[in-house]
C-alpha cells in the first residue's frame, strides 16, 4: 500500500489530494486502487472526505486503503464545504482536488506540478479528461452570460457553433487536445497552489453541488491569475458518480446553482434575463423530448427521462420565480419549510406561485415607473420656482427599515453612501424648520432587531447618520412572536436586548416605542391599545433612563382615535407607513415614512430617498376622499 512506500521520516507531502464521495462506493474503490498503482511518491498525501454515504463507502475506505486520511461526516454538507475540510486537513504545497469518479492511468501530478512551478502566475490547473473509451471529453467552459446563455437555450451553439459570435458556453468549439487558457475549468480535477489558495481563499461554501467551480473560476480570474487546461496530462472521469443516483434532482441542484452564481454577481436585469432564457432552454428541452418520445420509438426510455428532468426544471423555475429578487438562500429556505424538497412534487402550487411572483414584479415596476415620471415632475415645477425667485421649502422623507442581514451589509452600505450625497441627513425626533432648498433624510427601523445593530448601525456611524430603533418592548432580547408569513425572512430575528439597548451611542441612535406584543392596533379595544401605548413607553424609560417620546404603528396601521390615544400616553410624535413628506407642517404630530429594503434597486431606492413615491400617499388620500363625499 501507499502508506508502506512512505519514507520513515515524516516528510512534509508536496501534494495533497482532496476528495469528496457520496454513495459511489464502486467508483471510489477504482479510484484509490489507481492512484496506489500509478503514484508511488511518498511525498503525496490522500484526504477523502465522506458525505454520510449510506452504500459502506466508508467503511471500505478504512478497510482496504488504511493509507487515507479519510473524514467522516454525520451529513451531507455538500462538496464545496466537504472539499474545503479536506483543504484545511492537507498540508501539501499543491492541493488536488478530485472526483470520486476519475481513474488514475498515469502519475498525472508530475507533470502537472512542473507546469505549475514553471508558471508562477497560474492559479488553477485542469488535465485532459477523458472518458471510459479514452476520448478527450469537454472539461473548460466559458463564464455564463445572459448572451451565451441565450444561445445555448436556443441551440444557435449547435446550428451556427463555426461562427464565432455564436460560440457556446460550454466550448463545443474547442477539441481539448491543446493547452490554452479558458475561463472555467469544471471542478473534475484542479491543480492549485496553496499560495494562490490563501489569495483567492476557499470554495463557497453556500454552493451545495454545482456553480462553485464556476464562481471559484471567477475569483481566480479577479485575483489576476490564469486558469489553463493542460494537455500534458490525463486522466479517466467516469462522470456522474453521485448524481446517477438522482437524475432529477441533481438537475434541479445544477439549475440553482446557476441562479445561485447569478443573484452573487449580476445585477437584477441581468436574472431577469436569465430567468427567460433558462425558462426558454428547459422548456423547448421538454417540448423536444416529449415530442419525441410520442413519435419516435428510438431511445425512447432515454427521452421519457429528459422529459421528467426538463419539466421538472421547468416547474422549479417557475415555482422560484422569487429568486429575481436575488436573496437566494432566503428562498431556499422558504422551500425547505414549505416541504418542497422534492421540486417535483410541487405541479399543482408552480403556477400560482409564478403568477403571483410574476404580478408582484410587474407592480414593483410600475410604481417605479409611475414614482419616476412623478419626480421628474416636482423637479420641473422646483426649478420653475427658483427661476421665478420664489423661495423652495426644505423637504424631508422618513425612511424605515426591518432586518438588514449580513449578506445585505454591503447594498445597505451602498444606500447610505447615496443618502449622504442626495440628502441632510436628520433625526427623526427633530424640531424646527428646514433650510430651504434642502432635502433632508430620516432613517428608522422598526422592531429593532440585533441585525441592525450588526450590520446597519456600524455603516450609519460611519458615516454620521442618525437613525431610530421602534423597539417592541415585550420581546426584548428575544425572537418577534407576533404574526408574520410562513417562512418570512425576519421570523429567525431576534429583537435587540438589555444591555445593547443601553451601549448605544445616544447621540446618534434615539429609541421609539413599537408597542409591546406588536399587536394590530385598530382590532383592540380602548382599554388594551392604551395599556400597549403607556406599558411600553414605562418599560423602555426603566431600560434607558431617559425619555421615549416617539412612537411607530406596528404594520402601520391606525386611526382618529389611536392618534388621540397615542397623544394622551405622553407621545410628541407618531409614525405611520404612508410614505408622504414628512415634518411639512408645524408642529406635525403624525408623520408618514416610506419601506425601504437593503435589496432595493439603486433606482428604487434613489426615488424613494427622494420623496417621489409620496404619489401613493395622494393616491390613497384621494381615494378615502372620494368614499367619505358618497356616503
Amino acid at each position: 500500500m501507499l502508506v508502506n512506500k512512505m519514507p520513515p521520516t515524516s516528510a512534509k507531502p508536496l501534494i495533497s489530494v482532496v476528495i469528496v464521495v457520496w454513495n459511489a462506493k464502486e467508483y471510489i474503490a477504482t479510484c484509490l486502487r489507481s492512484l496506489e498503482e500509478v503514484c508511488t511518491d511518498s511525498r503525496l498525501e490522500t484526504i477523502v472526505v465522506d458525505n454520510a454515504s449510506s452504500d459502506g463507502a466508508p467503511d471500505l475506505i478504512a478497510r482496504e486503503f488504511p493509507w487515507v486520511k479519510l473524514i467522516r461526516n454525520p451529513d451531507n454538507y455538500g462538496f464545496a464545504k466537504a472539499n474545503n475540510m479536506g483543504i484545511r486537513e492537507s498540508v501539501g504545497d499543491y492541493i488536488c482536488l478530485v472526483n470520486s469518479d476519475v481513474k488514475f492511468t498515469s502519475n498525472c501530478f508530475e507533470p502537472m506540478l512542473r507546469y505549475m512551478q514553471d508558471h508562477a502566475d497560474i492559479g488553477l490547473l485542469g488535465p485532459i479528461s477523458k472518458t471510459g473509451d479514452g476520448i478527450a471529453a469537454r472539461s473548460t467552459m466559458r463564464l455564463p452570460t445572459i448572451r451565451n446563455s441565450f444561445i445555448r437555450a436556443l441551440g444557435l451553439d449547435v446550428a451556427f457553433g463555426r461562427l464565432q459570435i455564436l460560440r457556446s458556453q460550454l466550448m463545443t468549439d474547442f477539441d481539448h487536445t491543446t493547452t490554452r487558457d479558458v475561463e472555467v475549468l469544471n471542478g473534475w480535477f484542479w491543480m492549485v497552489p496553496r499560495k494562490a489558495l490563501e489569495r483567492v481563499g476557499l470554495l463557497d461554501e453556500r454552493f451545495f453541488i454545482y456553480g462553485e467551480d464556476v464562481d471559484w473560476c471567477l475569483r481566480f480570474h479577479e485575483a489576476g491569475m490564469r486558469i489553463v487546461f493542460f494537455a500534458g496530462a490525463e486522466a479517466i472521469h467516469y462522470g456522474g458518480a453521485s448524481s446517477a443516483a438522482a437524475p432529477k434532482r441533481f438537475s434541479i441542484e445544477m439549475l440553482r446553482a446557476t441562479w445561485q452564481y447569478f443573484c452573487k454577481h449580476h445585477t437584477l436585469m441581468q436574472r431577469v434575463g436569465l430567468f427567460i432564457t433558462g425558462v426558454l432552454n428547459v422548456g423547448i428541452r421538454a417540448a423536444g423530448y416529449g415530442l419525441g418520445s410520442i413519435f419516435t420509438r428510438d431511445r425512447k426510455a432515454e427521452r421519457v427521462q429528459k422529459f421528467q428532468r426538463s419539466t421538472a426544471c421547468l416547474i422549479w423555475l417557475l415555482q422560484n420565480s422569487v429568486l429575481l429578487r436575488g436573496d437566494f438562500q432566503e428562498s431556499r429556505s422558504v422551500e425547505k419549510q414549505n416541504g418542497q424538497n422534492n421540486p417535483a412534487s410541487v405541479e399543482p402550487m408552480a403556477l400560482r406561485n409564478f403568477l403571483k411572483n410574476g404580478i408582484a414584479l410587474c407592480k414593483r415596476c410600475l410604481k417605479l415607473l409611475v414614482s419616476l415620471s412623478y419626480y421628474c415632475g416636482q423637479w420641473l415645477r422646483r426649478r420653475w420656482q427658483q427661476m421665478k425667485g420664489k423661495k423652495v421649502p426644505g423637504t424631508c422623507v422618513v425612511l424605515y427599515y426591518h432586518s438588514v442581514g449580513p449578506g445585505e451589509r454591503a447594498n445597505f452600505a451602498r444606500q447610505m453612501t447615496m443618502l449622504s450625497h442626495l440628502a441632510k441627513p436628520t433625526r427623526a425626533d427633530r424640531t424646527g424648520q428646514f433650510e430651504n432648498g434642502v432635502h433632508h433624510a430620516a432613517v428608522s427601523f422598526h422592531d429593532a432587531f440585533e441585525s441592525v445593530c450588526d450590520n446597519a448601525l456600524p455603516e450609519m456611524a460611519e458615516r454620521g447618520i442618525p437613525s431610530t430603533l421602534f423597539v417592541p418592548s415585550g420581546y426584548v432580547g428575544r425572537h418577534p412572536g407576533w404574526d408574520m408569513e410562513v417562512g418570512h425572512r425576519d421570523c429567525q430575528e431576534v429583537v435587540i436586548g438589555v444591555d445593547r439597548l443601553r451601549s448605544l451611542n445616544t447621540e446618534l441612535v434615539s429609541i421609539g416605542s413599537h408597542t409591546v406584543t406588536h399587536p394590530d392596533m385598530t382590532s383592540l379595544s380602548e382599554e388594551a391599545a392604551t395599556a400597549e401605548l403607556r406599558k411600553s413607553r414605562i418599560d423602555l424609560e426603566a431600560i434607558l433612563g431617559r425619555p421615549v417620546a416617539l412612537f411607530a404603528f406596528p404594520y402601520g396601521r391606525h386611526n382618529e382615535s389611536l392618534v388621540r390615544w397615542c397623544k394622551e400616553a405622553g407621545y410628541q410624535r407618531v409614525f405611520t407607513i404612508q410614505p408622504k413628506l414628512a415634518f411639512s407642517e408645524a408642529g406635525e404630530f403624525v408623520t408618514g415614512s416610506c419601506a425601504v429594503s437593503p435589496t432595493d434597486w439603486p433606482l428604487e431606492f434613489k426615488l424613494k430617498l427622494l420623496g417621489a413615491y409620496q404619489w401613493l400617499y395622494q393616491l390613497q388620500k384621494g381615494r378615502r376622499n372620494n368614499g367619505s363625499s358618497s356616503h
